[in-house]
C-alpha cells in the first residue's frame, strides 16, 4: 500500500484532496490571466508533421456501462 504522502496513484487520494487540488489549480489558472482560448490550437497537417495520431478510434466494449451518474 502506498504512503500517504505518495501522490503516485491518484486511487490513493480522497476526493475532497482532489477537490481542494481543481480549486486550487481554478484559481491559479484566472489569476494569470490566461485562457484556453488563448493558446493556439494545431492544425491537423501540423500535427500530423509532429507524429500525433489524427486517424479516428474504434472503441469496443462488452457488457454494461458503469453508472456514473451520481447525485451531488
Amino acid at each position: 500500500m502506498a504512503s500517504q504522502t505518495d501522490r503516485s496513484k491518484s486511487s490513493d487520494r480522497t476526493l475532497e484532496e482532489l477537490r481542494k487540488e481543481f480549486r486550487r489549480r481554478s484559481k491559479e489558472r484566472k489569476k494569470s490571466g490566461i485562457s484556453s482560448k488563448d493558446i493556439p490550437s494545431l492544425t491537423l497537417k501540423e500535427q500530423r508533421e509532429l507524429g500525433i495520431n489524427t486517424e479516428p478510434t474504434l472503441v469496443i466494449s462488452f457488457g454494461r456501462r458503469p453508472n456514473n451518474k451520481r447525485s451531488s
